[in-house]
């Protein structure tokens, strides 16, 4: 009996954590778009991309990732930039995003990106 209730805590568990970070994810987006919407109106200003958030958004001011603690990452390239946080598992994976799937749900980072 005892190896049965394994594999229904396991499986129960498996089934809450995506409700249970649904809130953080939600926080993530708001933020991630805010933060989006603050680099676009710079570029609209400037003519160019900024190099850090601190220049649309003074560093005290700049919200925190939930699954990090830190602030939530912002990479320029050619093809345009991308601001990510580091997702439920909390590992920095460069801005990668897993495939959404209930095996993978709580992996990989979460992304919001632009293009030029």
């Amino acid at each position: 009996d005892l190896p049965r209730r394994r594999v229904l805590a396991r499986s129960s568990l498996a089934a809450l954590l995506p409700c249970m970070t649904a809130p953080a994810r939600a926080e993530v987006m708001r933020d991630l778009t805010c933060l989006g919407l603050n680099v676009e109106a710079h570029r609209a200003e400037h003519g160019e991309l900024p190099r850090a958030l601190e220049e649309v958004m003074p560093a005290q001011q700049l919200p925190l990732d939930p699954f990090g603690g830190q602030h939530y990452r912002y990479l320029h390239t050619q093809e345009g930039f991308f601001l990510y946080s580091l997702g439920p598992d909390g590992v920095d994976d460069g801005g990668k995003q897993t495939e959404d799937s209930p095996l993978h749900v709580e992996q990989g980072d979460i992304t919001w990106r632009a293009s030029r």
